[in-house]
């Protein structure tokens, strides 16, 4: 890290921890240099982000899909022994997450095309999407998609063909080649024979035959031996209805016929042809010319098993890699993908979760570990961590999310299925989540009511209340104050409006009083808010006497903080000036004795109360009182 000149002195670097996948940078004193009082300089804060990938707006929509399979594979029930139907279901899930990988490949491919600026990342970020295929399904094939007999090779054929396509490639460029000169004869071309070698090596002698039959000569008698032998080649499938030791009796069979023809010179006379019977004889030193073509060890190990031991079983695949690798430079020449799909070879599910969150995105870690958790693999491979390994792996891919403005959405899913940490972990992830708006904040409140942590959702709406007391957005203080259930919180925000009215002489965000209902019972000032309101309101409707009952109840009860009483005070001037009589005289006494203590708090030094508005009122009280004398006395 490079430091400027401002931060010349300062010794060392400090770190503090971000939200999610950030932390800060920053140059700092330590001792022994840093003495007491020492002022510091300034410097500047430099924010380190890792794994972003998943911000990306492509990858952001793998991450949303992706989340829909991991919420439908937890709400599934699987037996310890995985039965038939545990096994179809759990594939079935691994091949969800799959296509969606490739309707990615295939959006990053667009990408890529349609734009020059970013074209270079999104070929790698398609690129690193591909290794993740490539290993997944190779995953899915050794430890979800059991072969009855362990026979694997039929499946690691179809894993070769989905993912190398240079026989393809070959044959596009020979056809293109053939239509541009018309007249010229396909095998002049240069890959004319590299791609019936190619798609021999994949075991697809359909297409490899369909080749040779573009040859001029094809109708000649070394064509058609070679033809016959590629068109008699025994296939095993666990579908062909025949046993695997008869299958073994008729590929050695066919096999030594090969042989024979080759040590008999049936092609001596065409290198090329000679060449293809050489492959299906399983000859190394053939399979070892073949290696661009093949292009990595694991497509050579396939290809040579295909023509050497088609009849492997899977926990024997691993013995026949170091001589495939050993072609390729042996193991110094490996790369991480290397690794990886060798460790899947060796059913070593450990090394293969090390070196994928190693050296892959931690989406892909944490998906496969759940899947293999959910398929028994992690027990089977008797790790001892095994029931926190995979929870693990998700809080931290948890982490990664949280910290983007969308995706922590789909992270608290993800935190619901980690049962012993993810409680906690979504506590202080919704806690310290940057509350932009209110639309943001209520999101989260949801989440945390629908979770029963009560006690958060609270603590949000007080935040998000002073907040807004903050900005002088008093009625939306309120209402949040209510959504929070704080009495404390409430009884603040109700002084505040108090004070507010005092000072404009009338309420502000009226309709948000006068539906408060049994929410103004959270807390003795919200009460009292609540019922001064609907004070006013009875004496803006003319419903006097109800006002004045209402008036004097909340001064009698003590309801009304004595700081307020000169204004309820103040307010019942003009019902008692009214020549109609409105306050009993036993409301009238109650109103004197809350005047007198008024009167008394002044004579001990109480600043509270204006004496003249106290004469005022003591007057009009006293007139209303003999008012009252004679109506009353009347009456009676």
């Amino acid at each position: 890290m490079a430091m400027s000149q401002a931060e010349e002195g300062l010794n060392c670097v400090s770190v503090e921890w971000g939200f999610g996948n950030k932390m800060l940078l920053y140059s700092s004193i330590r001792p022994p240099n840093c003495q007491p009082n020492t002022k510091v300089k300034e410097t500047i804060l430099r924010e380190i982000k890792w794994d972003v990938l998943m911000h990306q707006p492509i990858i952001r929509r793998l991450v949303n899909e992706s989340h829909d399979i991991f919420v439908s594979l937890q709400t599934q029930q699987f037996s310890v022994k995985q039965t038939g139907g545990d096994e179809r279901r759990l594939v079935s899930y691994s091949r969800n997450y799959r296509a969606i990988i490739h309707a990615c490949i295939l959006e990053l491919q667009r990408a890529a095309e349609s734009t020059l600026e970013e074209a270079d990342d999104y070929i790698m970020q398609s690129h690193l999407f591909r290794e993740i295929d490539l290993i997944w399904s190779l995953a899915e094939i050794f430890f979800l998609d059991k072969t009855p007999g362990g026979v694997i090779l039929p499946k690691l054929l179809e894993w070769v063909c989905w993912h190398f396509h240079g026989g393809e490639q070959l044959l596009q460029e020979l056809l293109h080649s053939v239509q541009r000169d018309e007249g010229s004869k396909p095998e002049r071309h240069n890959n004319y024979w590299p791609s019936v070698f190619s798609f021999v090596l994949q075991g697809r002698l359909v297409e490899a035959r369909k080749i040779l039959a573009l040859h001029s000569k094809y109708q000649s008698e070394a064509f058609q031996r070679l033809d016959e032998l590629l068109h008699r080649m025994p296939v095993y499938s666990p579908g062909s209805g025949y046993m695997l030791q008869e299958f073994e009796l008729k590929w050695r069979t066919w096999q030594d016929e090969c042989c024979r023809r080759v040590d008999g010179g049936d092609f001596s006379l065409h290198q090329e042809l000679e060449t293809v019977a050489k492959i299906l004889c399983g000859e190394e030193e053939t399979f070892e010319a073949m290696q661009d073509l093949c292009q990595n060890w694991y497509h050579m190990l396939i290809s040579k098993l295909l023509y050497t031991n088609p009849a492997v079983k899977e926990f024997d695949l691993q013995l026949c890699t170091q001589a495939c690798i050993d072609i390729y430079g042996g193991n110094t020449r490996l790369g991480p993908v290397d690794h990886i799909l060798l460790s899947v070879i060796e059913y070593n599910i450990n090394q293969v979760i090390t070196e994928s969150s190693t050296h892959l995105p931690l989406w892909f870690v944490a998906h496969i570990t759940d899947l293999l958790h959910h398929a028994g693999q992690l027990e089977f491979a008797r790790l001892q961590y095994a029931p926190v390994l995979r929870e693990f792996l998700l809080l931290d891919y948890v982490g990664v999310m949280m910290s983007h403005q969308s995706l922590w959405q789909v992270a608290v899913d993800y935190l619901d299925y980690c049962p012993v940490y993810g409680r906690n972990h979504l506590e202080i992830y919704l806690e310290r989540l940057p509350l932009e708006t209110e639309r943001k904040a209520l999101k989260v409140i949801r989440m945390c009511e629908q979770r029963d942590l009560l006690d958060l959702a609270s603590s949000i709406s007080k935040v998000m209340g002073m907040r807004a007391f903050h900005e002088g957005h008093l009625g939306t203080a309120l209402s949040w104050c209510l959504r929070s259930k704080n009495a404390a919180f409430a009884t603040f925000i109700s002084e505040k409006f108090l004070v507010d009215y005092a000072e404009h002489g009338d309420f502000s965000h009226m309709d948000m009083l006068d539906n408060l209902g049994q929410a103004m019972l959270l807390s003795s000032q919200l009460t009292f808010l609540g019922k001064y309101r609907e004070f006013h309101r009875l004496y803006e409707s003319s419903s006097f006497t109800a006002a004045a009952l209402l008036l004097t109840t909340l001064l009698t009860t003590r309801l009304a903080p004595r700081k307020v009483w000169l204004s309820l005070l103040t307010d019942a001037l003009p019902l008692l000036e009214r020549e109609e009589l409105v306050f009993s005289s036993e409301q009238t006494y109650e109103l004197l004795n809350c005047l007198e203590e008024l009167r008394m708090m002044e004579w001990m030094g109480k600043k509270i109360v204006d004496k003249e508005k106290l004469e005022l009122l003591r007057l009009a009280l006293t007139r209303n009182l003999g008012k009252a004398f004679i109506q009353e006395g009347s009456l009676n």
